[in-house]
C-alpha cells in the first residue's frame, strides 16, 4: 500500500536527520489527539493530521521526541475501489490480508535494506492486529534501528501505529513508545459498513 512507502520515506528522513526542534527537549506534557471519531492517542505534541499520500479516507500524524519518531494514521477501507460492503471478515481472511500487507512492505522496503524482523498476530487495544518489526541501518550516525509496527483492524478501518528509534534502546525510547501504545483508546462502536 502506497501509505507504508510514505511512512518509510518519512521515517528514513527522520532517522538520518538531526531530529526537528520541536523534539529538542524532553516531552512531558502529552496531547489527546482524535485520529478519527472512534480512536484517540496521545501525542507528544500538537500536530495537523494529512492524509497519505493523497488516498481519500486517510489520515496521519507524525510526531517525534528527542527519543523516537511515532506515527498513527488510519485507512477507511471502505474508500477503497476494491471495498465490499457485503463482505464478512473472518479469522483466515483477516490472516491473508495481513500477510499480504506484510508481503508489500517487506517488497518495498528491500531497496533501503529494511529487513522483517519478526511478526506475529495480537490483540492491540482490544482489535485483532498483527505486530511486525523490521531492521535498518542509520547511515548517518552508523547505528542500528528497528521500525515497529501495529496494523489493528477495527470495522472496515486499518489503524497503524509506528514507531522508529535507534538501538540500542534506551529507556526513555522505551519509555515514550510504551506511553504512545498504553495510550491508545478505542470507542465502543465499530465502524458502520455504509459512508
Amino acid at each position: 500500500m502506497r501509505a507504508f512507502g510514505f511512512f518509510l520515506a518519512l521515517l528514513t528522513l527522520a532517522l538520518g536527520q538531526p531530529l526537528s526542534a520541536a523534539a529538542q527537549w524532553s516531552v512531558t506534557s502529552w496531547v489527546p489527539t482524535e485520529l478519527d471519531e472512534h480512536v484517540t492517542v496521545q501525542l507528544p505534541y500538537v500536530t495537523e493530521p494529512a492524509p497519505i499520500d493523497g488516498m481519500q479516507g486517510s489520515r496521519q500524524y507524525t510526531t517525534d521526541t528527542e527519543n523516537i519518531v511515532l506515527y498513527v494514521g488510519s485507512l477507511d477501507l471502505r474508500y477503497q475501489p476494491t471495498y465490499n460492503p457485503n463482505g464478512v471478515v473472518t479469522v483466515e481472511s483477516l490472516n491473508k490480508f495481513f500477510d499480504r500487507l506484510i508481503r508489500t512492505n517487506v517488497k518495498s522496503f528491500r531497496a533501503d535494506h529494511i529487513r522483517l524482523v519478526s511478526q506475529g498476530n495480537a490483540v492491540f487495544a482490544g482489535s485483532p492486529a498483527r505486530v511486525a518489526r523490521f531492521s535498518c541501518f542509520d547511515e548517518v550516525r552508523q547505528q542500528p534501528a528497528y521500525l515497529d509496527f501495529i496494523y489493528a483492524w477495527r470495522g472496515d478501518v486499518l489503524y497503524m501505529f509506528g514507531s522508529a528509534y535507534r538501538l540500542p534502546e534506551t529507556e526513555a525510547t522505551l519509555a515514550d513508545k510504551k506511553r504512545f501504545l498504553e495510550s491508545v483508546r478505542f470507542d465502543n462502536k465499530v465502524p458502520a459498513k455504509e459512508l
